[in-house]
């Protein structure tokens, strides 16, 4: 909550949002985040025009809504089929199959792999086999802290943009500290008191 105030204080007017209404974007996103009881995108500043959250909570209207949607608006490149097609093949109903296909050999491997052509596939070999792993062992089935999400999940979305030059993506830490200590201890106690059962202390 720090950083999302020093992040505010630090905004210069000029630079702001202001909607046709008069009403401006950042001040609003403010607003809305210090009465918010959980993380938000708000946080970050970050507005999705089709969050329903803004206009239950009157932030904004319904047109205010339909004109950040439509402000700069730009449409998403499309796929490459081939891309498309690498993605769909992982469409299976079995663990099994998923890994024959993930060991199946590819003509991009090897000594044919460009990055600059393959990197997307390559990615999406690695994030499958990754969340394999994680449906395998269980791990999706259970509470965890941010942080794991973060390391474990959120991870493969960081990774998708290593091929971006000048881009550095970094995750803040968004639990406090006495939290995980105390997560960190409850942990440490459950432990001790399972090894001090087995040894009958």
């Amino acid at each position: 909550m720090l950083e999302f105030e020093r992040t505010f204080q630090g905004m210069r007017k000029e630079k702001k949002w202001f909607l046709e209404s008069g009403k401006c974007v950042e001040d609003e996103l403010y607003a809305f985040g210090k009465q918010c009881r959980f993380e938000h995108l708000a946080h970050s500043f970050v507005i999705d025009p089709d969050d329903e959250t803004y206009y239950q909570n009157k932030v904004f209207t319904s047109e205010e809504l339909e004109e950040i949607r439509d402000t700069e608006s730009k449409d998403l490149p499309k796929m490459p089929i081939e891309l498309l097609k690498y993605i769909s093949s992982f469409r299976t109903k079995t663990t099994e199959k998923l890994r024959i296909m993930l060991d199946k050999r590819q003509n991009w491997k090897g000594k044919n792999f460009d990055r600059t052509k393959h990197f997307d596939f390559d990615w999406i070999k690695h994030s499958v086999h990754s969340l394999l792993l994680e449906f395998e062992s269980g791990t999706l089935k259970q509470n965890h802290l941010e942080t794991w999400y973060n390391i474990h999940i959120w991870s493969l979305i960081d990774k998708s943009f290593n091929e971006l030059i000048g881009v550095d993506v970094a995750r803040g830490l968004l639990l406090r500290n006495e939290k995980i200590s105390i997560e960190l201890s409850k942990d440490w106690s459950q432990q001790h008191e399972k090894h001090s059962e087995e040894e009958g202390i």
